[in-house]
């Protein structure tokens, strides 16, 4: 796996599209209220991958819960985010469906250079029955993050997401399922090109976070 900060051309030019494509959508099976951005990966396909976040109203303190669903089409194998903007040195999200793709895992990675991220204790991910789901052309995750919104960085610095303002994520998507489906370490392989897109989390606001996704299973 190889998450560089150079892309070619086309990945500007869709980041630069994907502004028109954000906007607040209420999840009738979460009823939670996500801010949420469509990124195409195909400039001629007309295909992309949906990114949703919700957070709650009260960050009391820098460590905050999230609620991330993706909505990703059919002949994707695994996609996954970086919640500090680039593979190196924050919380990774790995997505995929299982073996026999009745199921989706979240997997929490972690990379320290540009290879293959380990497993990662730091950042817990619980997904959710509500919300998550397969069809015939797409498939979709929702899974709370706790360890997501602040991490400590390889120099040892303290590192936050800020619940106001736009904040950068990177991403990434690949068309070969990992080795082992079933199973939320297995190993991936390598990434078609890194891309990147902004959220303004504020947004992506619920006063009821707590009382809502205490209601998911």
């Amino acid at each position: 796996m190889h998450w560089s900060s150079l892309f070619p051309l086309a990945a500007l030019f869709l980041g630069e599209a994907s502004a028109a494509n954000e906007r607040v959508y209420q999840d009738p099976d979460t009823k939670l209220s996500f801010y949420q951005t469509y990124q195409p990966y195909k400039l001629d396909g007309g295909k992309g991958i949906t990114f949703r976040i919700a957070i709650p109203d009260d960050q009391s303190s820098t460590s905050y819960d999230t609620v991330v669903q993706l909505v990703v089409p059919n002949e994707i194998g695994w996609t996954g985010i970086a919640w500090g903007g680039a593979m190196p040195g924050n919380p990774l999200l790995v997505v995929f469906r299982n073996s026999n793709n009745q199921g989706v895992l979240a997997s929490s990675r972690w990379a320290n250079t540009y290879t293959a991220p380990a497993t990662y204790s730091g950042a817990t991910y619980a997904v959710f029955k509500s919300g998550t789901k397969i069809n015939g052309t797409h498939w979709q995750v929702t899974a709370k993050c706790t360890g997501c919104t602040s991490w400590r960085g390889m120099t040892g610095s303290n590192n936050f997401i800020k619940p106001k303002g736009d904040h950068r994520f990177g991403w990434v998507y690949s068309f070969q399922k990992p080795s082992n489906p079933s199973s939320a370490s297995a190993s991936i392989g390598i990434h078609d090109t890194p891309q990147y897109f902004s959220l303004e989390l504020g947004k992506g606001v619920n006063k009821d976070f707590v009382t809502l996704v205490g209601k998911l299973t």
